[in-house]
């Protein structure tokens, strides 16, 4: 049977300390903190982009359609997660 039960450490968490080393040591990180507008116009152009090819391969037959899923789609997918 599998042990599906989490393993509990006692070290300590080593992200907020290296974040607290980077913020020292570079504080103008700091000012790329934020929202970034642009990226909106980026998910609306691949959402339209997405849209496009399924209307290119909407009569192709089904083999096509699915290498473009899988060639294409993927891409986008990744970039709107990304985003």
């Amino acid at each position: 049977m599998l042990d599906l039960q989490f393993r509990k450490v006692n070290a300590p968490e080593p992200h907020v300390q290296r974040t607290r080393e980077i913020m020292r040591s570079h504080p103008e990180i700091r000012k790329l903190f934020g929202p970034t507008p642009i990226t909106a116009i980026y998910v609306i152009g691949l959402v339209m982009l997405q849209v496009l090819m399924a209307h290119v391969v909407k009569d192709a037959p089904w083999w096509v359609v699915l290498l473009v899923a899988y060639l294409f789609g993927a891409f986008v997918c990744h970039g709107l997660w990304a985003l």
